[in-house]
């Protein structure tokens, strides 16, 4: 047992009452133990006056420290307060006044809180004391981000993740569902000019980089790199434009052309080529083995005509389309001749080429053919030189569509589209021959008869 000397110097600092209340500091304490004093030991339990307890120690400057007149309950370390509980119930580390049910501040100028809005979202929220705020904020269903500078600490959305796993970007509504449409990327812009822009490290998202976007008038896409523009299916490039904008579709290399597309099926390269300045522009459907048919502003011959369709097999032209539209058949095709009739009819009036027929199944209206030798007679045969520069030095023989015109034997004469003769269907003639023959035959055998 220990033995307490000079107790009676204790008694204006230590009192136990009938109830087994003991205070210290204090002749009259109300709590089982109550401590009062004026000035502060240096380590341990404490109370002052009634405006503040502390629990810790004093040489640390560290402890619980809780304030008598606002009821706050602060956590210091270092003589430096670390965390706050208000009487409101909001925590605040690194300030001893949290505007929300968690505020933390990790340094000047910077602040991060956890609050609830006036619609009750929870808010992660990091602002400055310029009043500039950026919110990451849960709403019913969607994870949102906004910044701005509203005073009433609700910023302006700016992006949001939807329940279906959307992204959208300046704007909070979508017009389809992700889950059956397939609707997974918005981005609606707050100008008239709408821009994503992607770089690298080593470039800059001001001049650098690939931007898609649009405005009110365009949509785009600009590499704005010395770099091709290629697009790529099944992990293999389909299609690209070139930094010098050469458009290259089924292969990498240009050969020097503006267009090039080449697709490889059966042996059949399908090719379209455009030349850039300094040669003929051509484009081309051909085989690998040098078959096809193109499209060529080569001159023919000596001529200022330019091709408008040639189509080649063995590396040889074997017929073209000029540009004034004369078909022409090189010379090496001559080789395949036939003795049948010419069955071909080019219309005069309007360039449509036809199969001419004279199977009874093709007829109506038939009738015997009545004009003979009397306008046989009046027939003017002549001959000429034909001044097309595929006639030149040629001399002929034949009839003047004008003249057969004014007979009016117009069921020979083909017409130009202006209604004036053109030509004649000598082959149809052969009835006139034929009937003025028959005619002749008549006579001589009514003069033999007599």
């Amino acid at each position: 047992m220990t033995k307490i000397s000079n107790l009676y110097s204790l008694t204006n600092y230590i009192t136990a009452d009938a109830s087994g209340k003991i205070g210290i500091g204090t002749s009259s304490p109300i709590l089982k133990l109550q401590i009062e004093g004026d000035t502060y030991s240096t380590t341990g339990f404490f109370v002052r006056n009634s405006a503040e307890t502390f629990i810790g120690s004093l040489n640390g400057n560290s402890g619980m420290y809780v304030n008598g007149t606002t009821l706050n309950t602060i956590i210091s370390s270092g003589g430096n307060y670390t965390m706050t509980l208000t009487s409101a119930g909001n925590v605040g580390i690194g300030t001893t006044s949290p505007g929300a049910p968690l505020e933390v501040r990790p340094g000047t100028g910077a602040n991060f809180r956890v609050r609830l809005n006036g619609s009750n979202n929870l808010l992660l929220q990091n602002y400055n004391t310029a009043d500039a705020y950026r919110n990451m904020q849960f709403a019913a269903s969607t994870l949102q981000f906004l910044t701005g500078t509203e005073a009433g600490n609700d910023a302006a959305e700016r992006m949001r993740v939807t329940a279906g796993g959307s992204l959208l970007i300046g704007t909070a509504s979508q017009g389809y569902n992700p889950a059956t449409q397939g609707y997974l990327l918005g981005v609606k812009s707050s100008v008239s000019q709408s821009i994503i822009s992607v770089a690298t490290s080593t470039q800059t998202l001001d001049t650098g980089g690939v931007i898609m976007g649009l405005d009110s008038s365009n949509s785009f896409v600009i590499c704005r790199e010395n770099l091709p523009f290629t697009l790529w299916t099944n992990n293999t490039e389909r299609m690209r434009i070139t930094s010098v904008g050469d458009v290259l579709i089924g292969t990498t290399s240009n050969d020097g052309l503006a267009l090039r597309v080449e697709v490889a099926k059966d042996g059949w390269q399908t090719a379209f080529l455009n030349s850039k300045s300094g040669s003929l522009p051509k484009a081309y459907f051909a085989h690998g083995d040098g078959y096809g048919a193109y499209i060529d502003s080569g001159l023919l011959g000596n001529s200022n005509l330019r091709y408008i369709f040639k189509c080649v097999s063995n590396n040889a032209d074997r017929f073209f389309i000029r540009g004034d539209g004369l078909m022409v058949n090189p010379p090496l095709v001559s080789t395949f001749t036939t003795s049948s009739g010419a069955n071909l009819y080019a219309d005069p009036s309007n360039g449509a080429i036809s199969r001419s027929t004279s199977s009874i199944k093709y007829k109506k209206n038939v009738e015997d053919y009545t004009k003979g030798l009397d306008t046989v007679m009046q027939l003017r045969p002549v001959s000429y030189e034909g001044k097309s520069e595929m006639d030149a030095g040629k001399n002929f023989a034949g009839l003047i569509a004008e003249e057969v015109h004014d007979l009016g034997l117009t069921e020979f004469v083909q017409y130009a589209a202006d209604g004036s003769p053109d030509a004649l269907a000598y082959q149809n003639m052969i009835a006139l021959a034929i009937k003025a023959i028959q005619e002749l035959s008549a006579k001589v055998t009514a003069l033999e008869n007599k």
